[in-house]
């Protein structure tokens, strides 16, 4: 399995999802499952003090509002930790630029 990344609409009054922006193709992709626990959720994501990357060890995440910010800076501080590994960088580097569209369309970011 694959973790995937993707940007949604979240309708204020119902909290449901009101559609997603589409993201090009391959850049959706976050990363294999097995990430969950060596990558977002390893010692050095905790030691880096990542909340909200390490809440995927054991769950997806739907980050909203101010959070994403919270989440690229996340992102961001991971892969500088990380060896500058292109599939890193890729996988990774999606997570970042949804988080950037999500700012830029008032949407949320779910990682599953």
């Amino acid at each position: 399995m694959t973790l995937i990344v993707s940007v949604m609409y979240i309708d204020e009054l119902t909290g449901e999802f009101s559609g997603e922006i589409p993201l090009p193709a391959g850049t959706e992709l976050a990363g294999p499952e097995i990430w969950r626990s060596s990558v977002y959720g390893s010692p050095k994501s905790f030691e880096l003090g990542l909340s909200l990357l390490c809440t995927l060890k054991r769950q997806d995440i739907l980050v909203l509002g101010s959070d994403i910010v919270t989440l690229k800076t996340e992102t961001t501080t991971l892969l500088d930790a990380l060896d500058h590994d292109e599939t890193y960088q890729h996988r990774l580097g999606n997570i970042i630029r949804a988080c950037e569209l999500a700012i830029a369309h008032g949407a949320a970011v779910w990682v599953a």
